[in-house]
């Protein structure tokens, strides 16, 4: 799978609205921690299909795509790729800052 492009900036703000709610505080943490809160927090909150949603937007698809066409290996794979592609933290700390 080859690297996947950042998102551009209005479907990279609805990333950011889309994760925001299960995104854990910045500070520090090694990267996958980071992204095993940020999948925690959705599993706990009952919002499964935000991850599906979010790896959709990431890659330009669909959820059933996704499901239909990838392990769960790979859709983890996946989410992990495309947050590191958009800079999870640093869109999160922009659309803060710009009070998105």
């Amino acid at each position: 799978m080859s690297p996947i492009p950042p998102l551009p900036i209005r479907e990279a703000v609805r990333l950011n609205k889309l994760l925001s709610p299960y995104l854990p505080e910045i500070n520090g943490d090694a990267p996958l921690d980071f992204v095993g809160k940020i999948i925690e927090n959705i599993k706990n909150n009952g919002q499964h299909s935000v991850y599906l949603d979010a790896i959709a937007l990431m890659y330009k698809t669909t959820p059933d795509k996704i499901v239909e066409n990838s392990t769960p290996e790979e859709a983890l794979t996946m989410f992990v790729e495309g947050l590191i592609a958009n800079r999870i933290t640093a869109l999160h700390q922009f659309c803060q800052k710009l009070g998105l």
